[in-house]
């Protein structure tokens, strides 16, 4: 079992690539749900999943993107299936609007890409 210090909510860059070099690569995303739906009053297109070490998970994290993105500019992040948000944001040129930390374990990060905005909840599992 890989044990997570609470210092992983300040990393920088992708999670996801962080996590691959703590367990030699073996990283699964499970995506919990993946709808269009009202989020917090915003017609959203929301997004949902674990990431997994074998039996250990590490994370949840919901994305949320505006519908008319989703549909628009960032439509190709429908189909991401089980391939993790990250390494498809982290290729872009993208600019972080805003990152909170509400506690030790939870995090929230607004990107920006092509002229959208990405919302990314994380809660860490120490």
């Amino acid at each position: 079992m890989i044990k997570l210090t609470p210092d992983i909510v300040y990393t920088r860059g992708s999670m996801t690539q962080t996590l691959r070099e703590l367990t030699g690569g073996d990283i699964t995303i499970v995506v919990l749900q993946e709808t269009f739906c009202d989020y917090n009053g915003k017609n959203v297109w929301l997004r949902d999943a674990e990431l997994w070490h074998k039996t250990q998970k590490f994370m949840f994290a919901r994305t949320t993107i505006p519908a008319d993105a989703a549909n628009g500019k960032l439509n190709v992040l429908l189909s991401l299936g089980n391939k993790p948000l990250g390494d498809w944001l982290f290729k872009q040129d993208y600019r972080i609007v805003k990152r909170e930390h509400s506690n030790a374990t939870d995090r929230t990060t607004i990107f920006e890409v092509l002229g959208e905005l990405i919302t990314l909840e994380e809660q860490f599992i120490l």
